[in-house]
């Protein structure tokens, strides 16, 4: 596939965006406009982004709340939740002080588990959403006046979808999670992901660069970045779930450094050897991690924990004393994995971060290491 027969894959929006969308439509209906569109910024800060408003309508509450919708449109992505209606519930008081409150209603999930970046109890609305729907809010509000504004994001048919996703295994009931980290959904395609991470490569090592950081997503990318301001930004590659692909890929082109970069799930499936890691093909095996444990001489406590884990966040964030040891084991594991992976070929390094923005750990093989 080309490039631009790439670019002609349809990208769609996320449930975040959707959110976000409806939010504004209702706060302008409040103000007295009823909008066919609302234009809602990029929480990367790359540009706007223009949503058609399925509805708008006022409540019952005495003029002070407003409702709107808006229909998920994913592109070409196979994406479960393509067509849900997604509308916001928008209520108003004066106040002394601008303050947004915003709550998961029928068809969000709540949180019962630990290991996701939402507290147990809360609605599985996702941080980057919820900040894009304040930031809606907040910019629509009139200047010289002050508002509570409790907004409560719905999802028509949203506990039914929520069965088709991994909510249930992950501990969210009740509804789908409202996601997105870039506010776009851009189309999946396996041929088209690996041809770009080839593409990538082949860029940087056209341009003689000879060290790559292979990152599992943007997030992980930005903090490579920190880690490498020496290099090109063209030796950054995301590789998403394609983890064998982007190794060999790598090495057939001579990359005399391979630098891994990523959070502790991923590097768990690293460490069971998954040449590709995206949940739909391939749970993370906890008996697996569980016997990692268990032959590093961890506590039987520890392991029958990691054994019921909820997932590898859980773990990594547990507390337990044995967590170093445990990471430490699984670390060289992966690194194990991705050396042999290449044929021993190139220095091998694994970049960790945790969950606060900074590295974690680093591992490393040379060339001539036995592994």
């Amino acid at each position: 596939m080309s490039v631009d027969e790439k670019k002609e894959l349809r990208e769609g929006i996320t449930t975040g965006t959707c959110a976000a969308a409806a939010t504004a439509a209702a706060v302008e209906a409040c103000f007295g406009t009823l909008p066919q569109s609302v234009s809602i910024e990029l929480p990367d800060n790359s540009g706007f982004i223009s949503v058609e408003v399925h509805s708008t309508d006022a409540d019952n509450n005495q003029g002070k709340t407003f409702m709107a919708s808006v229909i998920k449109y994913a592109g070409d992505d196979p994406d479960i939740t393509n067509g849900a209606c997604i509308s916001a519930s928008v209520s108003f008081e004066e106040a002394d002080a601008v303050s947004v409150i915003i709550k998961g209603g029928v068809g969000v999930g709540t949180v019962t588990r630990p290991g996701l970046p939402i507290a147990i109890g809360e609605s599985a609305i996702n941080p980057v959403p919820l900040k894009m729907i304040e930031h809606e809010v907040r910019r629509r509000l009139p200047a010289d006046r002050f508002f509570l504004v409790e907004v409560v994001i719905s999802v028509k048919d949203g506990e039914m979808l929520a069965k088709k996703t991994l909510n249930p295994r992950l501990g969210i009931i009740g509804g789908i999670s409202i996601l997105g980290t870039t506010g776009i959904v851009k189309p999946f395609s396996a041929k088209s992901y690996k041809d770009t991470i080839d593409i990538c490569l082949n860029s940087a090592r056209a341009d003689d660069q000879k060290m790559c950081v292979l990152s599992t997503g943007r997030r992980s990318e930005r903090y490579a970045q920190e880690v490498y301001p020496e290099l090109h930004e063209r030796c950054f590659v995301q590789i998403a779930d394609f983890f064998s692909h982007a190794l060999k890929k790598a090495v057939d082109l001579e990359f005399e450094h391979i630098v891994l970069a990523g959070f502790f799930g991923k590097m768990c499936k690293w460490a069971m050897n998954m040449t590709y890691t995206h949940a739909r093909t391939g749970l993370t095996d906890f008996d697996f991690l569980s016997q990692i444990a268990s032959e590093e001489g961890l506590s039987s406590e520890f392991c029958k924990f990691v054994k019921q884990a909820n997932n590898a966040r859980h773990i990594f964030e547990s507390g337990y004393p044995e967590v170093p040891g445990f990471i430490e084991a699984v670390g060289q594991k992966a690194l194990h994995n991705a050396f042999n992976m290449i044929d021993c070929k190139a220095l091998v390094t694994i970049c960790l971060f945790d969950f606060n923005n900074s590295v974690y750990k680093k591992w490393e093989v040379k060339p001539g290491s036995k592994k």
